[in-house]
């Protein structure tokens, strides 16, 4: 996806920055790396603040391995916005409350921090 950035001298600045809007078709790249075979070497995957409400991204926890853990970061689980429950104990942890005060407290606890 090209930036366009606007023409006026006292601008200069980017009139939609490199982002897809709803509604627009995502970038070829995209199917290139979600996909079956693609997700299937995930050894992990983590999901932070989303509903997962949106296709095609929130297909992405089911079209990682079975064996693959899912960790979900966020205020809500997912049960009723998306189909994948982070608290049905399928490889999946729901980890309840704001990103980063929870991201935080991880890197605290694991001893990532600086």
């Amino acid at each position: 996806m090209k930036v366009l950035y606007c023409k006026d001298e006292a601008c200069k600045g980017p009139i939609k920055p490199e982002i897809v809007f709803f509604g627009e078709a995502l970038p070829d790249k995209f199917r290139t790396l979600v996909n079956p075979d693609a997700l299937d070497s995930v050894d992990l995957l983590i999901v932070m603040g989303t509903a997962l409400a949106v296709s095609p991204f929130n297909m992405i926890p089911q079209l990682v391995n079975e064996k693959c853990p899912r960790v979900l970061f966020n205020l809500d689980n997912t049960d009723k916005t998306s189909s994948h429950d982070f608290t049905a104990g399928n490889n999946s942890i729901f980890v309840q409350g704001k990103c980063d005060e929870t991201l935080t407290q991880l890197c605290v606890e694991t001893k990532w921090s600086a």
